[in-house]
């Protein structure tokens, strides 16, 4: 059988721009993660991802020659980087969740040929939402709830794609009675980042979480001492490294 890193050229740089679909809970956090991995991490976290029956099947040992890397490298990944007691742990969940995935999918399918452009449309958004859900640190959504719920005003950023679901969401805070404000532009969030107060929550809203600007943005309004958020798909990006929630 094929090397995973001979297949990879290794080079994982290409797989980095692969979109992973219907992950399962906990690979969910290996894409989150996987933009700031090192070399060595993302080959494991890639071939986990991509090669899930194959992964379950191998040991540590042969996961790491599949790798191009150790044993002991691929022990520590998913005990320090994914938080697992051990590889055998990291296993059973996935499993678990590759057969909640399977049942979910055998009763998508038996709709799609009624309606399968419906049928996927939705199963898109509930995938989403679930992937949404599984990736939040719940223990700092009542803290954000709480400041917002006391802030005097709200400045929503947004970035790319992620701009008009920033508008969205302003729309829906005035609509519950919060002072609000949307800007989609770079120069008109920096002058409204320098007007923040501490006061003020300021949401940065990004898919990457890469966009330098919108990272500047943050860290003026952090500077004016107002309680900063980022919404983003990836853990390590420059947004998340500006915001402490």
């Amino acid at each position: 059988m094929q090397r995973h890193e001979d297949l990879c050229n290794g080079d994982i740089s290409a797989g980095r721009k692969l979109q992973f679909t219907c992950l399962p809970f906990k690979a969910v956090k290996l894409r989150a993660l996987f933009q700031s991995l090192p070399d060595h991490h993302a080959r494991i976290a890639h071939f986990a991802m991509s090669n899930p029956a194959a992964f379950l099947e191998l040991d540590a040992r042969e996961i790491g020659y599949q790798c191009g890397t150790s044993e002991a490298t691929v022990v520590r990944f998913f005990c320090q980087r994914i938080g697992h007691r051990g590889l055998s742990e990291m296993k059973k969940v996935l499993a678990r969740e590759l057969a909640a995935n399977l049942m979910s999918s055998k009763v998508t399918h038996r709709f799609d040929r009624q309606n399968p452009v419906l049928e996927q449309v939705f199963s898109s958004c509930v995938e989403a939402l679930r992937d949404t859900w599984s990736g939040m640190d719940r223990s700092k959504i009542d803290s954000i709830a709480a400041t917002i719920a006391r802030s005097e005003r709200l400045y929503l950023f947004g970035a790319g794609g992620s701009a008009h679901i920033a508008q969205i969401a302003a729309l829906n805070f005035l609509a519950l009675g919060f002072q609000t404000i949307a800007f989609v532009d770079p120069i008109q969030q920096h002058a409204a980042a320098k007007l923040a107060t501490s006061k003020d929550v300021a949401i940065a809203v990004t898919y990457s979480g890469n966009q330098t600007d919108l990272a500047e943005t943050l860290q003026t309004a952090r500077t004016r001492r107002a309680f900063c958020v980022g919404i983003t798909s990836f853990q390590q990006g420059l947004v998340s490294k500006s915001a402490p929630y």
